[in-house]
């Protein structure tokens, strides 16, 4: 599972980059005891070229950790990604 993101961005090098492909690779759950009973969900998203260079293992362009707290542990993936979404203005869903 991953999205497709129409949104730019630009490289390092300058280059600008749509249509680019977007994965959770890594989930981290935080149990803070002080925070009454909310987890901190940390997730690594890789940023790939596109959807076949993924699959085909090319390297990641780059790559940004989201942290939200929630209340509960249902869905983890689901909640990342709709806290990742909510940055972007045009992206699809891609299998």
């Amino acid at each position: 599972m991953g999205i497709i993101v129409n949104d730019a961005f630009e490289l390092e090098s300058g280059v600008r980059v749509t249509g680019f492909y977007v994965r959770l690779r890594e989930v981290d759950i935080i149990n803070n005891a002080n925070s009454n009973g909310e987890y901190q969900l940390v997730g690594t998203f890789d940023y790939f070229a596109s959807k076949n260079a993924r699959d085909e293992e090319k390297e990641i362009l780059k790559y940004e950790y989201i942290s939200i707290g929630s209340t509960t542990l249902d869905r983890v993936h689901d909640q990342l990604y709709a806290k990742f979404k909510s940055n972007l203005t045009s992206f699809e869903n891609a299998q």
